[in-house]
């Protein structure tokens, strides 16, 4: 008996998570950053990335691709989400926008910000992606 009630209990917590994620998807828009918005933050992150990183300025003059999302935003207090926003650029312009969202449960308190770069260094590799 105990057994079913925290399996109900963890599948209404995990419903409710589910519903509410899909709720901020489907009105994603209405919280959405401009592309100007998102372009600025990509550049922003992108000069911290070569700035930082030794050798990413011909790092990155190697890929064929990079995805940045310069403001990924994660909390949490038991049950808990990311959200950002970001650009893919080839050849230095911008390509198309892209947004990752995720859920997560267990034990988690607080909240933080991370840049997230993520870089194809071949063809096939962003081809694949895309």
């Amino acid at each position: 008996m105990v057994q079913l009630v925290k399996m109900v209990s963890v599948t209404v917590v995990l419903l409710f998570v589910f519903i509410s994620a899909g709720n901020c998807i489907r009105c994603g828009n209405a919280y959405a950053a401009s592309a100007e918005e998102i372009n600025i933050g990509v550049d922003e992150a992108l000069q911290g990335f070569k700035k930082e990183v030794w050798g990413g300025t011909q790092f990155l003059g190697r890929a064929k691709g990079v995805l940045v999302f310069p403001s990924v935003i994660k909390a949490g207090f038991g049950i808990g989400g990311e959200y950002g926003e970001g650009a893919l650029r080839v050849g230095g312009a911008t390509v198309a926008y892209y947004n990752t969202a995720a859920a997560s449960i267990g034990f988690q308190m607080g909240a933080q910000s991370k840049t997230v770069v993520l870089v194809f260094m071949t063809t096939k590799a962003l081809s694949n992606f895309r």
